[in-house]
Order: C-alpha cells, then structure tokens, then sequence
C-alpha cells in the first residue's frame, strides 16, 4: 500500500469463462445471429414437424437469441435500459421477423406464415425482458460493490486515525 494510504489497485470487471467472452465481441455476435437466422430460413423443409406447434417453439427461442445478441449490442453490456432502446430493439426484431418471412416466401418447399412473425415477437420480446431484468439486478450489484469499496476505503482510514492515536 503507498504511503498516502489509499489503495492503488482497481477493481476490474471481467466476464469469467471463453464462452462468455464471446459476449465483448458485440457487433460479430449480432451479424452471426442474424445471417443463421437466413441460413436456418434458406433450407427448404421436406416434410412438416411430426409434434403441433414445434415450429413456433424454434421461432421463439430463435429469436429470443437473436434478441439477446441485439440487446447485448444496444445496452453496451450491462447498463440499464433506456426506454426508447427497448422499443427501437424490439422494432429492430419484428422487422427481421417480418423480412425473414417475406424471405421464405421465395424459398421452394417453405411458407410464409403470420404467425411466425408474433412467435418472433414473442421471442424478442422474452429476450427483452430477461435483458431488463438482468441489467437491473447487475446495475444493483454494481452499486453494492461501489459502495462496499467506499465503506472499506473509510474503515482503513478510521483503522489508520485510530493507530495514530494509539500511537499519539
């Protein structure tokens, strides 16, 4: 420690694990996430899915990863979402919806269908809601953490007065 007493370490905050680093690439995860949405709707589809409703569930989680890349990329990370991000995300994610099925229209042996598009939304909209929830909760333990290292920079300071006055 310096003379000053004050700590010259600063907390550093890293995403732990390869997978999650993944995530600092922003702009990469979103291109990604977006071409194998075409890629997925490019293949044409050679008989329909054996249990009801399958289709949908694909299209949720589809685009409730998409939706987690293009909020990752709006939020900078973890930051509290603005209001007006989380319209234009979800705007941004109904209108991939909407072009990826025009897109299919043109692809032999699939099918354009209206209710993949509220399926799509319906991912997106799960994404931003779990992307709201998570940016709050990290944003209060960001405020802990600060807090905590004020009220310990304070205690060594009161630990240092009080040695003073032992000594003294």
């Amino acid at each position: 420690m310096p003379e000053n007493g004050k700590s010259t370490t600063r907390r550093k905050t890293r995403i732990p694990g390869w997978g999650l680093r993944l995530l600092q690439h922003r702009r990469s995860l979103v291109v990604v996430s977006t071409l194998a949405v075409f890629v997925m709707s490019s293949v044409p589809v050679s008989r329909p899915p054996r249990i009801p409703g399958l289709d949908k569930i694909v299209h949720i989680t589809e685009y409730f990863l998409v939706g987690l890349s293009y909020l990752n990329l709006a939020t900078s990370g973890f930051r509290r979402l603005p209001w007006k991000t989380g319209v234009t995300y979800l705007l941004l994610v109904v209108c991939l919806g909407s072009i990826d099925e025009f897109y299919q229209s043109f692809v032999p042996r699939r099918t354009s269908d209206w209710r993949d598009i509220i399926a799509d939304t319906i991912g997106g909209l799960l994404a931003l809601a779990l992307g709201v929830y998570f940016t709050r909760r990290l944003s209060r333990l960001d405020e802990a953490v600060e807090y905590q290292a004020r009220m310990d920079g304070l205690w060594e300071e009161a630990e240092r007065e009080h040695e003073q006055i032992q000594e003294g």
